[in-house]
């Protein structure tokens, strides 16, 4: 897995997030169930977020973080190992919300 997550602090409360990420997985007959086209998966992921919080550094918390996130794989076999059922790519939009010390 390859993945990088680009961050610019608007203010001290306020931060605008990227990411993009690319999977690679092969397993043999039989690994976790998987069989056929499911034995090797490409996933690509491109997320955009906006991160609200008392402190906007990277690890500022609390935090909520409304995203957007397309995520995609090679075939329907390997999207259907992902939650994606029908298509090979799915879009979601969703809010994260964290809270640590």
């Amino acid at each position: 897995m390859l993945a990088v997550r680009p961050s610019y602090k608007v203010n001290d409360n306020l931060r605008l997030e990227a990411t993009a990420s690319y999977g690679h997985e092969e397993g043999d007959e039989g690994y976790w169930g998987r069989s056929g086209d499911a034995l090797e998966s490409d996933i690509f992921n491109a997320e955009i977020a906006v991160a609200f919080t008392v402190n906007a550094d990277y690890f500022g918390r609390p935090q909520i973080k409304p995203y957007i996130s397309y995520i995609s794989a090679d075939d329907k076999a390997s999207a259907s190992q992902i939650g994606i059922e029908d298509a090979t790519s799915e879009t979601i939009v969703g809010v994260h919300a964290e809270i640590w010390f």
